[in-house]
């Protein structure tokens, strides 16, 4: 069968269409898809570029109205960590905005990981095969049940001692943040990286460091030194709204004041930058540093025992983590968050990034 000039000259067409098709989609920056390792959710994904986000909820630490956020974190990791920690820390104290004053502690060895009122302790084990490369654990309390009192970050050596330096780098940087209350920035893994290590992504060289999206939600959050926050509505007493996310709502940095001298507003900058050093026993006295109640301690201690059971056994599934008083809050293929109910004034809230896609 002979076949015409004019069919041949629209085959053509169509090939040349479709590789121009090709070249735009690849030069454009779409994703990199590694179908050898990860098919998981590439279809629904794969044609969207915007961010997706869940439980949105925002959660504080207690300022008591001063403007910023200054924080104690106790530095629990061995010296494999180190590295990682510094360079984490160091990038969220160095904001801009500038609003976290960071005082990093390092524990001796014996210091236990287990939660402490007022600070942020960051640990690294060989916790096994959990499914989780690290995890961010959250005592809320307060009248509306939205005000942070403790946090616990931790690497899993399980599956981190073997793992890439970005790997590494993008865990602690993204378990710092939530430690500061933070919610993803974009839990769509295989659209284009948003740069920051909020954003879930397959390719953490892309988002080592916090952006200034990060930046920017943690002054609405808190304000800047010295100033009350942008919002004026008290953040330990309400919830985010939900515009905070539209980047056009987005209130910038403020301005200095007529007169205002920039070259004391740096030197006050460069006294708040990360102070280290080494404790092994909190100041006595040192109420933001006590061990929890005994009554809140042992809440913490079988909730967190039901739920690891329920991962060792893989048992993630909505209804069996209820049937132990835990609610999933998020259901998607790299990472969880669950919430449940301390006794009658507190919640714990573990979020966890998975070390590969769950179905």
């Amino acid at each position: 069968m002979q076949v015409s000039d004019r069919t041949k000259h629209c085959l053509a067409l169509t090939l040349l269409a479709g590789l121009a098709s090709y070249v735009i989609w690849h030069f454009a920056g779409r994703p990199e898809v590694d179908i050898g390792t990860d098919f998981s959710g590439i279809w629904a994904d794969l044609w969207n570029e915007g961010p997706e986000l869940s439980d949105n909820t925002t959660y504080y630490w207690r300022t008591g109205g001063r403007g910023g956020l200054t924080l104690d974190l106790l530095n629990l990791l061995d010296d494999t960590w180190q590295g990682e920690y510094d360079i984490a820390a160091n990038d969220w104290e160095q904001g801009d905005p500038d609003v976290l004053t960071l005082r990093s502690e390092k524990g001796v060895s014996n210091m236990p990981c287990t939660m402490a009122f007022g600070v942020m302790k960051i640990c690294n084990e060989n916790y096994g095969d959990t499914g989780w490369l690290g995890i961010n654990e959250i005592i809320i309390g307060g009248s509306n049940q939205r005000t942070i009192e403790s946090s616990l970050a931790k690497m899993n050596d399980y599956y981190l001692g073997r793992a890439s330096l970005e790997e590494r780098r993008y865990t602690m940087c993204h378990e710092l943040g939530h430690g500061f209350g933070l919610p993803h920035t974009d839990e769509n893994f295989n659209n284009r990286d948003l740069g920051n290590c909020m954003d879930y992504t397959n390719r953490p060289r892309n988002n080592l460091l916090p952006g200034r999206d990060n930046f920017l939600r943690l002054q609405e959050m808190y304000g800047l030194p010295n100033q009350r926050p942008l919002d004026p509505v008290s953040p330990n007493d309400q919830p985010v709204t939900p515009n905070m996310f539209d980047p056009n709502n987005r209130p910038q940095a403020e301005e200095n004041a007529p007169g205002e001298d920039k070259k004391e507003k740096k030197e006050n900058k460069e006294d708040r930058n990360l102070r280290s050093r080494t404790v092994e026993e909190p100041s006595e006295g040192q109420q933001e540093h006590s061990e929890l109640p005994r009554h809140l301690a042992r809440e913490y201690k079988k909730a967190m025992a039901e739920l690891e059971h329920h991962m060792q056994m893989q048992q993630l599934e909505s209804d069996e983590v209820q049937g132990s008083g835990w609610r999933r809050l998020e259901d998607h293929s790299h990472g969880a968050e669950f919430v449940r109910r301390l006794g009658q004034d507190h919640h714990i809230k573990v979020q966890m990034l998975y070390a590969s896609p769950q179905n």
